[in-house]
């Protein structure tokens, strides 16, 4: 942690020097452009009344109100409503009585919400071109990705070679995501500098969240990803990116369209054993190959043979711990192996399972 921080505070310092030189003026039509995809909201905010002018379909009252807030930012160098969310409790599923049953959400104030969307917009294109193409990175529903791994499951069976997978669920993925890390891979990764990187670590100082159950307090936090907002769905993909990165670096995956040819006679009962070099070096030759499939926060990693998965795996524990994040360990209901083939393989895995360490 020592070292990413060390690596924020120098990107910071060459971030500032261009900052110099360079501007994030807002503009009103910049501003008004952004008001009108905003959607409705069933939350309550605690600036609504701003939100409510804003939402006006007067393009003029807009200007006002917009004209009034750019007047009273001007004497603060960060204000106070951007970082302050309020947390309330949803319900998700089961017993009303369960404490599991409730999920912690967070509703951030418009005002800071419309900033984030500005920024948004101004970095997005060169994150997502950081990304690559095996994640869905909060671009697009997770059902592609989803797809993706039924028609590659369906043709190795039709190939009579079967699959493995690991189904990698992470415990508070946002949480415990390091905001220093998210500044240095947004700078070095997605290339983005100067100023705007200036204004991502002011968005990312602190949040101060507003607690609202039998009383009211505010909690300051700097952990994790804030939540509720633009940033932490922008920037968290950053981080399975290099997964994916190193994956592809040490050759791992699964091969979509490997030579038929060679294959023929090959039984998925002893491919485990004395053929796993063959289909490892057949996964390397093909023309395209899955080393991973990211959706959202979850990650299904694909392989011929128990061998290879289980080097995969590594790298996959490995990359957690150097990033911050922690795969559930102990709950097949989130963190899993699926064995695509016969009973033999199923044997084997029995014989020498995969196991995570917790952190």
């Amino acid at each position: 942690m020592d070292l990413v921080r060390q690596q924020e505070r120098e990107c910071l310092q060459a971030a500032r020097v261009h900052s110099h030189t360079e501007h994030f003026d807002l503009h009103f039509e910049e501003v008004d452009g952004e008001l009108d995809v905003w959607g409705n909201s069933l939350g309550l905010p605690s600036d609504w009344i701003p939100r409510a002018a804003l939402r006006s379909g007067s393009k003029p009252v807009r200007r006002l109100v917009w004209t009034i807030l750019c007047r009273s930012w001007r004497l603060l160098v960060r204000p106070s409503p951007w970082g302050v969310t309020r947390q309330v409790a949803l319900f998700k599923k089961g017993g009303v009585d369960e404490f599991k049953s409730w999920r912690n959400i967070l509703i951030n104030t418009q005002l800071g919400l419309l900033m984030e969307r500005l920024f948004w917009a101004r970095v997005v294109s060169q994150v997502r071109q950081a990304l690559g193409q095996h994640q869905t990175g909060y671009r697009y529903r997770c059902e592609y990705q989803a797809l993706i791994f039924h028609e590659v499951a369906a043709n190795r069976m039709e190939l009579g070679i079967g699959l493995v997978a690991f189904f990698g669920d992470l415990v508070g993925a946002f949480p415990k995501a390091w905001r220093e890390l998210s500044v240095v891979l947004t700078s070095l990764e997605a290339h983005v500098t100067g100023s705007r990187l200036v204004l991502l670590k002011e968005f990312l100082r602190h949040t101060a969240v507003e607690v609202c159950y039998s009383g009211q307090s505010i909690v300051f936090t700097d952990n994790g990803l804030p939540e509720g907002g633009m940033l932490g769905p922008l920037l968290y993909g950053l981080l399975p990116a290099l997964l994916d990165k190193t994956l592809q670096a040490v050759g791992a995956g699964i091969g979509v369209t490997i030579n038929e040819h060679r294959i023929q006679g090959l039984d998925v009962d002893v491919l485990d054993g004395y053929f796993a070099p063959l289909m490892s070096e057949l996964d390397r030759q093909a023309n395209i190959r899955v080393p991973i499939l990211l959706i959202a926060d979850d990650q299904i990693i694909p392989e011929s043979t128990l061998e290879s998965l289980r080097s995969s795996v590594s790298v996959a524990e490995r990359w957690a711990k150097q990033v911050g994040q922690e795969y559930h360990v102990n709950t097949p209901d989130k963190t899993a192996i699926l064995l695509v083939g016969s009973a033999a393989r199923q044997d084997v895995y029995n014989a020498h399972p995969i196991t995570l360490q917790r952190q």
